[in-house]
Parts: C-alpha cells; sequence; structure tokens
C-alpha cells in the first residue's frame, strides 16, 4: 500500500487487522473511537459503529491512472482536520501540496467531521458551493441539508 509508506503517528494504521484469509482490513474495534471520532462523544459514536465494517484490500493495490485533461480539470478543496488520528496534520499538509488543492480550509476536528463539526463542513461547503456557482449547488439548500441529516443522525443514534 503506497498511500500509507513513511505514515507516522496514524492511530488507524497503528490499529489495522486483516481478516484471515487477507481479503478485508478493519481498525480494531476497541480503538475506533479514539482513531478515527475522539471528539464525538462515546454514546452517539457507539451508534455509528455498525456501520463502519472491513473494507475489501484490493483495491489498496490498484493504481490508477489520473489525466490532467480529466481529473486535473475539476476544482479540488481540502478540509484539514487539525485533530485528526487517522490522518496525521502533517500527512494532510502533503496531500494538500501534491494534489493540488483550489483552496484549503481546516477545521478543529476529528477524521470525521461530519459527525463532530456539521456545521463547520456545511459552512465550508457552502462556501465552496458558492464559488462553484457554475455546477448548479444552491448554498443555503446545500447548508440546510447538511445540517438536516445531522439532526436525523443524532436523532437515530440516540434511538439506539
Amino acid at each position: 500500500m503506497d498511500a500509507t509508506k513513511g505514515v507516522q503517528g496514524s492511530a488507524v494504521l497503528d490499529n489495522l487487522f486483516f481478516n484471515d484469509d487477507k481479503t478485508a482490513v478493519g481498525v480494531r474495534e476497541s480503538e475506533l473511537h479514539q482513531a478515527v471520532a475522539h471528539d464525538v462523544p462515546a454514546h452517539l459514536f457507539k451508534g455509528t459503529q455498525p456501520s463502519m465494517v472491513m473494507e475489501p484490500t484490493a483495491p489498496l493495490n490498484y493504481k490508477l491512472s489520473l489525466s490532467d485533461d480529466k481529473y486535473g480539470s475539476i476544482p479540488r478543496y481540502y478540509i484539514k482536520c487539525s485533530e485528526d488520528n487517522a490522518i496525521p496534520p502533517t500527512i494532510q499538509d502533503a496531500m494538500i501540496q501534491e494534489l493540488p488543492v483550489k483552496k484549503s480550509f481546516a477545521l478543529k476536528s476529528s477524521h470525521v467531521p461530519v459527525f463532530s463539526n456539521p456545521n463547520g463542513v456545511a459552512n465550508i461547503l457552502s462556501d465552496i458551493a458558492i464559488k462553484e456557482q457554475s455546477v448548479g449547488v444552491n448554498a443555503v439548500e446545500l447548508r440546510a441539508a447538511i445540517s438536516s441529516n445531522h439532526r436525523l443522525f443524532k436523532s437515530n443514534v440516540q434511538q439506539h
């Protein structure tokens, strides 16, 4: 897995495990909360765990071929999560430099800002939508949809 070579200090990489035939990989359940969403209350995070399943390993070894003509023509933005235990901020900085991105944003958040800082994510996506209005995204509707989804998420998690 070339993408993870040399990465130090990732609570995800430090806690990976593979199934018996090495066709799937996951993060140890005992470390998952700390690794990806330490800033989300434990009782809320617990409700998300059933959807955090092992991932197939085959795509991790696939070499992508991206062209400047197609992939390079898509505006890219990056939300840097300053409290991310999965992708350390120094690695995020390298990713931002390598892409490159049209603009990067910073949030005080773990790896899953849609859980821990949904309003921050909504504001950033709204700002992007305003800048990219040519794609037909209504920023006000986008912000409302994200906020609505977060309320629904919290409601569903609290029921379980």
